[in-house]
């Protein structure tokens, strides 16, 4: 049993190498967000676009991303309108 807790250790680590590998590489702006609405993680395109470092931004509410997001138009996009967090806000149906 503990190979086989080896094997999957092994296995998932390695599948999180790919994908910090993959979102990391990514022009886009990346914010992984709790249920909470705390930003998780970001990735250094994130840092780049909301012009703050990651340090500023982990932990913090999506507010932060409201003070940079802004719309097509030019307008602010409103923290309440990120889908992101409107789908956090909703109940969790099952």
């Amino acid at each position: 049993m503990a190979k086989g807790v080896k094997q999957l250790t092994e296995s998932l680590r390695a599948s999180d190498a790919r994908y910090r590998s993959v979102v990391e590489a990514m022009a886009e702006g990346v914010l992984i967000i709790g249920k909470d609405g705390r930003i998780l993680e970001c990735n250094l395109s994130a840092e780049r676009i909301l012009d703050r470092k990651a340090e500023a931004i982990l932990g913090r509410k999506g507010s932060v991303v409201s003070r940079t997001a802004i719309k097509e138009d030019g307008r602010r996009h409103p923290v309440a309108e990120c889908p992101a967090i409107r789908c956090l806000a909703r109940p969790l149906e099952r």
